[in-house]
């Protein structure tokens, strides 16, 4: 499997960015930009070649590089959450594992970003993808929220803990150790 790619100057000084806690020395003259974690390493040459190793390397690579026509081993892991807009009401953050198998049902039942999709459609396919993709999900009632707030959490603090519970949850189901994306919510 290839873990390199040639990034332009944007992308590779968002990498370096990226991993600058974990940046370690090099003495090729080639190298710009050397880190290495447990499971991973990357290295950015002169050339603009991104290149990473390691156990994880394909799934950092796909951080910054998406294979576009390489559906063959699609597995990741995500979450994200809703009530949290103009009108509060119950927190709900859910966890799913999307897996190649999922895929061709997906792109067919339209899934997309909820807010480019009707709530009709919404309450067509939600019936569908209970069904057939794992997941994990949490109810935060108003009351809890307003518990938690009370202890001193304020709302980026509870989204970051409930995503944090339902992908635990759903990883210790699926036994699940790949790409975990989680939404931007600060």
């Amino acid at each position: 499997m290839n873990n390199s790619f040639k990034a332009d100057e944007l992308t590779i000084n968002k990498i370096m960015d990226f991993y600058r806690h974990l940046k370690v020395e090099n003495n090729n003259d080639s190298v710009i930009f050397a880190a290495k974690d447990s499971d991973f390493s990357v290295l950015i040459y002169k050339t603009g070649t991104v290149y990473f190793q390691g156990k994880k390397a394909h799934d950092e690579k796909l951080l910054w590089h998406d294979d576009e026509t390489n559906y063959e081993n699609i597995v990741n892991m995500g979450s994200d959450e809703v009530g949290c807009g103009d009108y509060f009401g119950p927190v709900v953050v859910v966890a799913s594992l999307v897996t190649t198998d999922n895929y061709d049902l997906l792109v067919s039942l339209g899934v997309n970003d909820s807010k480019k999709i009707t709530d009709t459609k919404i309450r067509e396919i939600a019936p569908i993808l209970r069904r057939k993709i794992r997941y994990a999900s949490f109810v935060l009632s108003d009351k809890k929220y307003n518990q938690m707030v009370d202890m001193g959490y304020n709302l980026n603090k509870i989204k970051a803990y409930l995503h944090n519970f339902v992908l635990t949850k759903l990883k210790e189901k699926t036994n699940y150790e790949g790409l975990i994306v989680v939404d931007d919510f600060c």
